[in-house]
């Protein structure tokens, strides 16, 4: 991949680091791609302050460690052709391992939306019976209704009652008796 190439005389404080009329010459002709907004959108939301999504990133201190663009095409751009081969360019997006941590390579990885859902802050994870899976993957596994499974958890059911317990069915009464055999 090669580098933006700076003729003389560029002003590097400008808003695009040239003098009106001059051009810059991208050679990367990646600008317009998905693997470019990618780091493109990952920088915004911990650079600018005006954006309203800079409080869930920069304004709680997360940084992006790729200064450049080519630094992090180094360190992504053969992961991303391996995801986007298996699952598609649609559904490649660069997602944070730790939602506490850094953007670096370290901590990056490429993700469906369905995996990056599950991997937010907002997640409740519940572990039954030496499996860990949100309230949401609980529910689709069993046939329950997700709310039902929050209310038990609101209301202070164990995760063994929350998980075992089936809903009466025609009462009404989603917080039911009936037992599921272990």
């Amino acid at each position: 991949m090669k580098v933006i190439k700076y003729k003389l005389g560029m002003n590097p404080h400008s808003r695009n680091g040239f003098k009106k009329g001059h051009r810059r010459n991208v050679t990367h002709s990646m600008t317009h791609t998905r693997f470019y907004k990618a780091w493109q959108n990952a920088k915004t939301r911990v650079l600018n302050k005006n954006t309203p999504y800079y409080k869930y990133y920069g304004g709680r201190g997360i940084k992006l460690e790729w200064k450049l663009f080519n630094d992090f095409y180094n360190d992504m751009f053969s992961l991303y052709l391996e995801h986007s081969k298996q699952f598609g360019k649609n559904n490649a997006t660069l997602d944070r391992i730790d939602n506490n941590g850094h953007y670096n390579k370290e901590n990056c990885r490429w993700a469906t939306m369905k995996e990056q859902s599950v991997n937010r802050r907002s997640c409740v994870f519940l572990t039954f019976k030496g499996q860990t899976l949100t309230m949401k993957e609980w529910a689709t596994r069993l046939g329950f209704k997700e709310g039902m499974i929050v209310k038990r958890k609101k209301l202070g059911w164990s995760t063994n009652d929350m998980l075992t317990i089936l809903p009466k069915q025609r009462c009404g009464n989603q917080f039911g008796s009936h037992k599921i055999k272990s």
